[in-house]
């Protein structure tokens, strides 16, 4: 049970050393001997176990002999070992030995084995001219990883025992393949062309020809799970590959392999072709893909590949599928697909017909940047449409799509400079319509349903659209960052919309002047719908509700056009600095009217509130001298109007209650022209109790209702109580 680890370590003028038995373990046992040129061993070396207890951790610890680094840097070493039998880690044991080239009985028994660059570079050492037959045997899953790397001539034919790599020391990301016990096994191996026999039950073989020459026909047993990037940067393969259907990861199997055009045969039960043939740029052979695949994204991506290809109905991924190739084939997409996306993403040549018979698949980028392409694509079902033909410039087919819902459309045709057909979309709950016919010379686009959110629809469009349903969100619909541009969309809102959410729709949009019509609409909120759009000037017709119309105009100089506002529940700011503004005004019930007209120069109509409306500095206008009606006041009334210093016109307020609060309502007036001031009330008593004190012989309102700015009433008012409502 001899430990030898490091016994004649750098014993430069060591030769011909004759061991006889078993070396449980033999690490560096010979490392750097340079003028080592023959040794006589015989047994078995690093097949060392024992385990021993440390009394200052208080528990045992398990050891393991090997033959790492055994022979290496013996630069004259060439002796015979077939006596040998060489167990446990063997990482570098003959690195930098240019001269060894002798057959070896590799048996390993336990999981802990590593072949680790046995014969490989180590510290620059060069990998000399082995050349001779290796014996693996019962390899109990060790780690092969660069095992022959750099033997520039080696070139004997291996068995891959069946027990070896049968454990997944990867995981599912892609730069951890590397990481496989297989990986670079042959790796610059420049002249290994020779048989290689992968017995069944081996399961992972990741890159285990990456970077080598090797072209030899492979047959793949079914119990082979993982053979991703096998023959990545393999220049010279172009051999016959049969893959058995146990196979589930082969992605990259053929990347990079320049020369590879070789027919591939899938067994029956194979459901994993994921980038099979990804950057083989050679590659082009009919492709029939079995019914047991479900998974072909990025199969043929980055490759010339132009044949035919019937898809298997079992596929329900094809993602990236053709993308960047010269792939112009008719292609039908089964049922079962569920992704579509960048399947032809980059195809500059695809201009064929497609049929997408799946069920709400992801075609997002589908056609993206195929810059020929100019087919019907007949589309019933999709969860996803967005960029969907982007950067298509020839596309110009009739758009008339049908989807239950849709979660995305956003970009759907954007730069499509050709594309100038009318856009019928009739889909439910679709959250993403952005930018959908920029840089297109679309002129109608129809889209109706139910829960759709109409976000940057119009960006840089000057098509005209007509929106149609129920649970419409119209939030910032031209999606202009810098406010100074992003299209001329005219809007229509069929009169059957309901449920409309339109605040900010156009909000800071202001060289905004195109048609908005809303006859008929049930909206919910047009708060800030229009705000700062200084040149809009549109007739907007007459919706059956508004909602909250704060800011709504808010600061419109231009705008001047007729609108019904009874439905408004909110017009604080409504149409605070509109200069231009002067239409008739009746305000519903309940309605907070807080600077709705505030320096409304122009502004001089009548104007009616309706019941307990909160009552605010609504006017603040020097020109203002209209009638003003309130049908009911039990809330706010303060500073009506406040600086209107032309007001000389009725005040009419219907009823009046408890809660009325008439402070400063007419008071800093300095016109002296007659005003009279008409209140109905239920109780004459609380009209002149509440806010009528004769102070002398002037009257001084106890909230300077009626006041001149000094708190005494102007004597120039002529007050009028009515103990029931005002004759019209």
């Amino acid at each position: 049970n001899m430990w030898g680890d490091y016994m004649f370590s750098g014993c430069q003028f060591l030769d011909n050393i004759t061991i006889n038995g078993d070396v449980s373990s033999a690490a560096s046992m010979f490392h750097s001997c340079g003028s080592l040129t023959e040794v006589h061993l015989s047994g078995n070396y690093g097949n060392g176990y024992y385990r021993e207890y440390n009394e200052q951790y208080e528990q045992w610890y398990e050891y393991f002999g090997g033959c790492s680094f055994m022979f290496a840097n013996c630069l004259m070493f060439n002796s015979d070992l077939s006596d040998v039998t060489f167990f446990g880690n063997c990482a570098y044991m003959f690195a930098g030995s240019t001269r060894f080239s002798q057959p070896l009985n590799l048996y390993y028994a336990n999981n802990t084995s590593n072949l680790f660059q046995m014969m490989g570079h180590y510290e620059s050492l060069p990998a000399g001219i082995f050349n001779a037959p290796v014996v693996l045997s019962n390899q109990g899953d060790c780690d092969m990883k660069s095992m022959f790397a750099g033997c520039s001539r080696f070139n004997q034919p291996i068995t891959i025992p069946s027990n070896a790599f049968q454990y997944d020391n990867t995981n599912s990301e892609e730069y951890s393949v590397q990481n496989a016990y297989s990986a670079y096994m042959f790796a610059d191996c420049a002249r290994f062309n020779s048989p290689v026999t992968i017995e069944n039950g081996v399961k992972y073989i990741p890159m285990l020809f990456a970077s080598s020459n090797f072209n030899q026909p492979i047959v793949i047993p079914d119990s082979v799970k993982d053979v991703r990037n096998m023959f990545e940067y393999d220049n010279a393969f172009n051999s016959s590959v049969t893959i058995g259907n146990g196979v589930e990861m082969v992605d990259g199997m053929f990347m990079e392999c320049e020369k590879f055009n070789s027919v591939v045969t899938f067994n029956d039960g194979i459901t994993n072709l994921s980038g099979l043939f990804r950057s083989s740029y050679a590659y082009n052979q009919p492709t029939i893909i079995p019914d047991s695949v479900i998974n072909i994204s990025n199969m043929f991506a980055s490759t010339n590949y132009n044949q035919s290809v019937t898809i298997g109905n079992g596929v329900q991924d094809m993602s990236n599928a053709f993308c960047y190739t010269n792939f112009n084939q008719p292609v039908n997409i089964p049922s079962n697909v569920t992704n579509c996306y960048n399947a032809f993403h980059s195809c500059y040549n695809f201009n064929c017909p497609v049929n997408i018979e799946g069920n709400s698949p992801n075609l997002a980028s589908m056609f993206q940047d195929c810059s020929n392409f100019n087919s019907i694509v007949n589309i019933s079902s999709a969860s996803d449409c967005s960029y969907m033909f982007y950067d298509c410039t020839n596309f110009n087919q009739p758009i008339d799509i049908t989807l239950l819902e849709c979660n995305s459309l956003g970009y759907m045709f954007n730069n499509c400079v050709n594309l100038a057909q009318p856009v019928n979309i009739n889909v439910n709950n679709c959250s993403n319509f952005v930018s959908i016919v920029y840089n297109t010379q679309v002129n109608e686009v129809n889209v109706s349903g139910n829960n759709l959110v109409l976000y940057g629809i119009g960006f840089n469009s000057n098509a005209n659209f007509t929106l149609n349903g129920s649970n419409l969100n119209a939030y910032r619909v031209l999606n202009s960052s810098s406010y100074s541009s992003g299209g001329n969309a005219s809007f229509i809102f069929a009169p059957e919309c309901t449920n409309v959410e339109a605040a900010h729709m156009f909000d800071n949009y202001y060289w905004y002047n195109m048609p908005v019509i809303m006859d008929s609409v049930k909206f919910t909120n047009c708060s800030y719908m229009f705000n700062n759009c200084i040149n809009f000037n549109q007739p907007i017709g007459t919706p059956d509700t508004l909602g909250d119309c704060s800011y709504m105009f808010f600061n419109c100089q231009n705008f001047n056009q007729p609108i019904n506002i009874t439905s408004a529940t909110n017009c604080c700011n409504m149409f605070y600095k509109c200069t231009n503004f002067n239409q008739p005004i009746v305000i519903g019930d309940n309605v907070d009217t807080t600077w709705m007209l505030y320096n409304c120069t122009n502004f001089n109509t009548p104007i009616t509130f309706g019941n307990n409306c909160r009552i605010w500095d609504p006017f603040e206008v020097s020109n203002f001298n209209s009638d003003i009606r309130i049908k009911g006041l039990n809330s706010n009334c303060s500073w009506l109007v406040y600086n209107c210093n032309s007001f000389g016109a009725n005040i009419y307020i219907d009823w009046i209650g408890n809660n009325a609060a008439l402070v400063n309502c007419i008071s800093n007036n300095t016109n002296a022209l007659q005003k009279s001031f008409h209140v109905t009330s239920e109780a004459t008593d609380f009209m002149l109790n509440q806010y009528l004190v004769h102070a002398g012989s002037q009257v001084k309102p106890t909230y300077e209702a009626l006041g001149d700015g000094n708190g005494y009433f102007n004597a120039g008012y002529n007050i009028y109580i009515y103990n029931n409502y005002i004759p019209a």
